[in-house]
């Protein structure tokens, strides 16, 4: 048996435990840039707000109906992420960690007869521990535990728990699921089998096996398979180590100078060198870009790919380089919009060849960052950095909501009065 745990308007969620204010009210959380929403409560669902939507286009909506909003808080989403997966890690010492706020967890050790109390235990325990509420789909494969999940949400009598073990309440499940809403149909699947005449799960599962894998290939057929409540679809115990690392933000607004540039692009190269170090990881190579805004005349993009003389995870290497890589691709008089960097070749530490010619003092270097990532951790991102001081203002996105980061930095603590 699979559970899915997922956590319910997750970032509103996660605004709403330090700010018991937001709850029973509309509350949205918007995109980089403050531009679209990306998250709503359930009473902003109720008003047609839509995932995606501009936000400029609800400002009547917000004044008539009081909506909160807030910028994308990432490091007090992530934090608390952490800590609900690690609530999880109690109930199953297999968790897969499916996204931010979903999770799929190995129930087989639970008798069926007692899977709705283990739902209501875990929702609850995640409550206690986290303040986020979320919804538990319990089944045989991942997939129905999808549709479990999604029945429990809406399900005024589930109330957010739902395990689907009796052939009856499955095959009455997939009766009620819409084929749209099986996790893996996307927009052109979905439409493709509704001009077949199937518009339902129940339907999808009758379907020629021949007939699914010539249109829908064996991911189709894995699908249909699933629902069936035979399993293709393993739990990923394990992550594979990662290709590469990217990190790259649209900027705030139009940026000309090259200092400016490089300012954002030392930001890019600190969060990614970091990322490396926390991965015990090292890269070789790595890709410089930026562009101007696709919406305008004259758009311009451009990148370069350096190779380090050997593997590093330092950062003044990838800021040393990278100054040179984009004086070579910046040209005069563009209104630059984005710019990133991208590492590859990526090997793990332990596992590099030594290299006969490589002079660096290594330990030296690891002290260095050593130091610095734990004064970052423990204060903040940036508190101390290894590249010259730029102006933020030129390139900074626009976060112009967002609330504090209740849990991860020290002097943004919540105060009790």
């Amino acid at each position: 048996m699979i559970a899915l745990i997922d956590g319910n308007n997750f970032y509103v969620s996660c605004e709403r435990v330090f700010n018991p204010k937001l709850r029973n009210k509309p509350v949205v959380v918007l995109s980089n840039n403050d531009g679209a929403i990306v998250s709503r409560s359930n009473e902003a669902k109720a008003l047609g707000i839509k995932m995606g939507q501009a936000f400029f286009e609800i400002k009547d909506l917000i004044k008539k109906h009081d909506i909160q909003y807030f910028s994308s808080n990432y490091e007090l989403y992530g934090d608390m992420s952490a800590r609900l997966m690690k609530c999880l890690e109690a109930f199953s010492p297999d968790v897969e960690v499916y996204s931010i706020d979903e999770a799929f967890m190995d129930l087989s050790h639970i008798p069926k007869q007692k899977l709705n109390e283990m739902g209501w235990k875990i929702k609850n325990t995640v409550y206690q521990n986290t303040g986020i509420q979320c919804g538990v789909g319990i089944s045989f494969t991942k997939s129905l535990s999808k549709i479990a999940n999604k029945i429990a949400k809406k399900s005024l009598k589930a109330n957010g728990v739902l395990a689907l073990y009796e052939q009856k309440h499955i095959e009455e499940a997939l009766k009620r699921t819409e084929v749209k809403d099986i996790w893996g149909i996307g927009y052109q699947y979905s439409k493709k089998l509704n001009e077949f005449g199937v518009f339902f799960a129940n339907q999808f599962i009758e379907l020629d096996e021949f007939f699914l894998r010539k249109h829908f290939t064996i991911q189709g057929l894995n699908m249909a398979r699933e629902l069936k409540g035979v399993p293709c679809i393993e739990l990923q115990l394990f992550s594979e180590p990662k290709k590469s690392i990217t990190v790259s933000r649209s900027f705030g607004n139009s940026v000309k100078n090259r200092e400016d540039i490089f300012g954002a692009l030392a930001n890019h190269i600190v969060i990614a060198c970091k990322k490396l170090r926390q991965e015990q990881l090292e890269a070789q190579y790595f890709t410089v870009y930026l562009s101007t805004s696709y919406h305008k005349g004259d758009f311009y993009s451009e990148s370069i790919n350096i190779r380090l003389p050997y593997y590093s995870c330092y950062t003044p290497d990838y800021l040393k380089f990278a100054k040179l890589a984009l004086i070579k691709i910046f040209k005069e008089n563009k209104e630059y919009k984005k710019c990133g960097i991208v590492l590859f070749d990526l090997k793990q530490r332990s596992f590099l060849p030594s290299n006969l010619f490589d002079f660096r003092e290594i330990q030296k270097e690891s002290m260095i960052t050593s130091v610095v990532d734990k004064i970052n951790d423990l204060n903040g991102m940036f508190t101390i950095n290894f590249a010259d001081s730029f102006d933020k203002k030129a390139w900074i996105a626009k976060r112009g909501f967002v609330s504090k980061k209740f849990s991860t930095n020290i002097n943004e603590l919540i105060e009790i009065k």
